[in-house]
């Protein structure tokens, strides 16, 4: 290493200590994979939240994007199990799949299959993944999530289950009982206290239903491997008994 490329690292470390992040919430961190546009706030100031949830603890983008330390988890989980084809229904602001697919970047290689049926929708993502320079790492499918997984030739290993809650753990249902997804289960919003101060999206009985339905499904297709979080908007996991890596597709 040059002399000049040693002074150069050390001018930029010097920089960022001068600069630091912006404090939210009195922290001063952001995932370094968040592009910088993105302003975060505290997640009580996103929405409502019971105390039990702990939303002081985290940081969102908005309402309806998924908090920053969940997909910072997300981001790892993939630089970990190494997918090769990801699964994510529902794109919403587009945060989640710049998670997944600067996780793929980083792997370099993989790929975010990532369904919305709003198509209005679909074209912001796009247009926003382009603006991530992160395009290439995602295909965009506009259309119905459970036709789709009915009828795809893929085959996934790792899915993001993200759409509106009420159809999350039968999209599930459709990837395990045609046998293509064959690594983690993740599932968002799944608080039990979130209708304590949220009334709908949904409301009940359906969320108490959405999260029985995940119950349902660890059981018969993950052995009963079955891990939540309550934190926040809540977290459900499910993972396979044995994971033996990304499956040719």
């Amino acid at each position: 290493m040059s002399i000049i490329t040693v002074a150069k690292s050390i001018k930029k470390n010097v920089q960022a200590e001068m600069n630091p992040p912006p404090t939210v919430g009195g922290r001063a961190w952001r995932p370094q994979w968040l592009p910088s546009w993105f302003t975060l706030k505290r997640e009580d100031e996103a929405h409502p939240h019971h105390p039990a949830e702990r939303p002081e603890l985290f940081l969102a983008f908005n309402t309806g994007s998924t908090e920053m330390e969940v997909l910072n988890w997300l981001y790892s989980a993939i630089l970990l199990f190494k997918p090769q084809n990801i699964v994510e229904t529902g794109a919403a602001d587009g945060l989640g799949t710049i998670a997944l697919a600067s996780a793929c970047k980083a792997n370099r290689f993989g790929r975010v299959h990532s369904i919305e049926i709003d198509t209005e929708v679909c074209a912001r993502a796009k247009e926003l993944l382009k603006r991530a320079g992160l395009d290439e790492w995602v295909e965009y499918h506009c259309e119905d999530s459970q036709n789709f997984l009915r009828r795809t030739d893929l085959c996934f290993d790792l899915g993001f289950f993200d759409s509106i809650c009420e159809i999350r753990a039968q999209e599930c249902a459709v990837c395990m009982e045609r046998g293509i997804l064959h690594g983690p289960a993740i599932f968002h919003d799944t608080s039990p206290y979130r209708t304590k101060t949220l009334k709908k999206d949904p409301g009940e009985p359906a969320h108490s239903q959405y999260r029985a339905a995940l119950k349902e499904v660890a059981a018969k297709y993950f052995g009963g491997n079955f891990c939540e979080s309550t934190l926040s908007r809540g977290l459900t996991i499910l993972l396979p008994k044995q994971y033996n890596g990304p499956k040719n597709s």
